[in-house]
């Protein structure tokens, strides 16, 4: 059986986060604190494994004793996500290329948005600590809270909106939405 600290990491990683680090910074947690938590050095209660859960799209209470499945499934009345992340360990390994910062994460294009270039199978590649503005592509999550759920949505940012295509209606972007970051960069196979 795994421990809260392994079953964190993995949360973590699952999430998209490519290092405890910038997980804590997207948490607002202290560094320190976080890492003490994700490394075993330090046990973690309720209040901050529900924080965690939240951000990481898992149960408190698999987090915290293994209960449950990790993953949860869609809401009622939500699509599929569009993306899903990858380990950046894993794209660096493919692509031989270490010149990304650790504030890059890696996602697959599930779905794909064709209206913005992005076909099914592609790689993107998200700046995490960019704050993205008006014209960005970005990747967003919509939790469904009373439920419990999210969907990770590709979305072109337009003030306070996010729009999916041009011939669909903007979606305001209020508090069950989080911008993850601007997509810095498209890798399609031709």
């Amino acid at each position: 059986m795994t421990s809260p600290s392994n079953r964190l990491r993995q949360a973590r990683i699952a999430a998209g986060f490519p290092d405890a680090t910038t997980a804590a910074q997207s948490l607002g947690v202290p560094a320190p604190t976080y890492i003490s938590h994700e490394n075993g050095s330090r046990g973690f209660r309720a209040d901050s494994a529900n924080k965690y859960a939240r951000r990481f799209r898992v149960s408190a209470a698999w987090l915290l004793y293994g209960r449950e499945d990790r993953a949860r499934a869609p809401a009622q009345g939500f699509s599929e996500s569009d993306v899903e992340p990858i380990d950046m360990k894993a794209y660096k390994a493919m692509s031989d290329n270490d010149k990304f910062p650790n504030s890059v994460a890696a996602y697959k294009s599930v779905t794909g948005a064709m209206s913005f270039g992005i076909r099914p199978g592609s790689i993107l590649l998200i700046d995490l600590k960019y704050t993205p503005q008006t014209g960005d592509y970005v990747v967003a999550t919509r939790d469904d809270r009373t439920v419990g759920t999210s969907v990770t949505m590709l979305r072109r940012l337009v003030g306070q909106h996010l729009i999916s295509s041009a011939d669909a209606p903007p979606e305001r972007i209020d508090s069950s939405v989080t911008v993850r970051g601007k997509i810095i960069r498209i890798i399609s196979d031709l």
